[in-house]
């Protein structure tokens, strides 16, 4: 099995934590398509897997 890691400043992790919409962007331009590859390998369905990307990014209470 192969393992990506893709790391991510501490700085923009700190303001993700804060809310700011620019290192949420930065942290989900970084991870979406990783998440969505593993995720169709599993469930071979891109509506499905689309919605897994996005409820994985809902910062929603």
């Amino acid at each position: 099995m192969n393992c990506i890691t893709i790391c991510v400043k501490e700085s923009t992790f700190e303001l993700f934590k804060k809310g700011d919409s620019i290192a949420f962007e930065e942290i989900y331009n970084l991870y979406s398509n990783l998440i969505y590859r593993k995720v169709f390998r599993l469930c071979l369905d891109s509506e499905i897997c689309a919605d897994i990307v996005q409820e994985s990014f809902d910062l929603s209470p």
